[in-house]
């Protein structure tokens, strides 16, 4: 699996770096292009193509290949009577018509669709224009109830904007959707590092340390989860002990003679 670290501005804190950033989004994955074909599948090299030029940075070619998609599934979306929603499997498929489609005719996207609204949503992102990644991110998640990489990539944009709390809850639940199913297994250690950095954010340091270590046991030797564990190390160490601070406070200030 490829991936790009975005947001390069470290804070250098206690002699150690805390990297302000999640790693989000543009992953050009075997899953993407292992899905079943659905409806909307003649798109998938596009928008594969489209991520490829994002990882290089190359804006001019991805935007148009995004945008000849996107009026596609923007055009299946409106259709009247039915929804249409992107799923990596028919059992996926199945899955969802089962539960939450239960009785609502739904039409059966390929990947391509919920990919293209992420990746615009990331592209959007990395041009600084939150609010507008924002909105693609939560199309890309209405569009793919089952894809967690507008999850992740969500987390990041929110822990931009300072909404951790809601950031946190976008990343657990990507690892939610990694649980429930093997498709999204994938996602698990670059969520988990999301969280560990929304923790941090939060001041959880514990819960932070927990979830890198979480993330290494699924990813051995991942220099981002590594580098932040120092991090955490270097900043309990200088956080007064409990005990200290009890002692602190039953001990009365000397009066003054």
């Amino acid at each position: 699996m490829k991936g790009i670290m975005r947001g390069a501005c470290l804070l250098l804190l206690g002699g150690v770096m805390h990297v302000a950033s999640a790693e989000v989004g543009v992953v050009e994955t075997y899953q993407y292009y292992a899905a079943e074909p659905a409806t909307g599948y003649a798109y998938r090299a596009d928008v594969g193509k489209a991520t490829r030029a994002l990882q290089q940075g190359d804006i001019a070619t991805a935007r148009p290949l995004l945008e000849k998609a996107l009026a596609y599934c923007d055009a299946q979306r409106q259709q009247p009577g039915r929804r249409a929603l992107s799923f990596s499997s028919r059992r996926q498929y199945e899955q969802y018509m089962d539960g939450p489609g239960k009785g609502q005719p739904t039409e059966w996207l390929d990947v391509a669709c919920s990919s293209a609204y992420q990746q615009t949503g990331y592209m959007l992102a990395g041009a600084k224009r939150m609010e507008e990644a924002l909105h693609f991110l939560d199309i890309a998640i209405e569009v793919g109830p089952y894809d967690p990489m507008a999850r992740v990539e969500r987390g990041f944009v929110l822990n931009a904007l300072k909404r951790f709390d809601e950031g946190l809850a976008s990343y657990r639940t990507a690892l939610d959707l990694a649980q429930q199913n093997a498709e999204s297994a994938f996602i698990k250690p670059m969520a988990l590092r999301g969280v560990g950095y929304t923790l941090v954010e939060l001041g959880d340091l514990a819960g932070a340390r927990e979830a890198y270590q979480q993330s290494l046991q699924l990813e051995p030797g991942n220099q981002t989860a590594l580098n932040e564990l120092d991090y955490i190390q270097q900043q309990l160490a200088v956080l007064p002990s409990p005990s200290s601070e009890a002692t602190q406070a039953i001990v009365p200030a000397a009066t003054p003679h």
